[in-house]
């Protein structure tokens, strides 16, 4: 099961996490293809004006991945 971290404290909506892009190898902006419930651990760190909100996702100690999408009720 998938661990999300918030660091804030608005709760109130209820909606899913949705991944729209992430940041590449390349540092290049690309479509999603995972699904915030495909990582054990992800972690909301803000909001961007351009890109939405940011998200660190990671599985054990493979790395991590940087997404932006739009933040649900499971933060």
């Amino acid at each position: 099961m998938t661990k999300f971290i918030d660091k804030t404290t608005a709760k109130e909506v209820i909606k899913k996490t949705v991944f729209k892009e992430l940041l590449n190898s390349s540092k290049k902006i690309a479509p999603a293809t995972w699904t915030p419930d495909d990582y054990e651990t992800v972690e909301y760190i803000g909001h961007d004006q351009y890109y939405g909100d940011v998200f660190k996702a990671s599985n054990d100690d493979n790395g991590c991945v940087l997404y932006f999408g739009e933040k649900g009720s499971e933060f």
